[in-house]
């Protein structure tokens, strides 16, 4: 026997009890501590955009972190609002929370080339300080090695002055190791 009930939207309900949908399944049991460990651990030990700029550098892992953040920071602030989104999305998990962490919708910086490179001189671990210019070559080459978004990488390219846009066309033989 169907009975007519109103719905959560206001419409007639004529099923009977059998027809309902059933419960929703019930959660996954409880994940082991091993299986617990956090999504930006594993991102962060799993990152191959920090893998490949600490590789290229030929720093630790930790200062390749730091560095990638740096370098992101300056790009990001830099960006106009559509640009900067549109390229945050293309990064890996981990490398987009580093860029868009501390971020705040303000109008980007216009700034020199030198003023750029200074903005990462100050900011680079110790290791990298001498050399602004290979550390962020070698995050941008990351990048480009690490994403499927050439498209985006031109146009981060194509928002700054043409005195700074060589940077974002990075070579291997552009990028000179920090340590050693």
């Amino acid at each position: 026997m169907a009975r007519a009930a109103i719905n959560i939207k206001g419409m007639w309900d004529e099923r009977t009890q059998d027809q309902r949908p059933e419960q929703e399944p019930p959660l996954p049991r409880r994940m082991t501590q091993a299986q617990n460990r956090s999504s930006p651990d594993l991102d962060r030990e799993n990152s191959e955009l920090i893998r490949r700029a600490a590789e290229l550098l030929k720093i630790s892992h930790a200062d390749a972190r730091k560095a990638a953040q740096v370098v992101l920071h300056a790009i990001r602030d830099r960006l106009p609002r559509d640009v900067l989104i549109r390229f945050g999305e293309q990064l890996p998990s981990f490398e987009r929370r580093l860029y868009f962490s501390g971020w705040k919708s303000n109008p980007p910086l216009r700034t020199t080339f030198r003023a750029f490179l200074s903005d990462i001189q100050e900011k680079l671990p110790e290791v990298c300080r001498n050399d602004p210019i290979s550390a962020t070559r070698a995050v941008v080459l990351a990048i480009r090695e690490c994403i499927d978004g050439r498209a985006q990488i031109r146009k981060v390219k194509e928002a700054f002055s043409p005195e700074m846009q060589p940077l974002f066309e990075p070579s291997r033989n552009d990028v000179h190791p920090c340590a050693g």
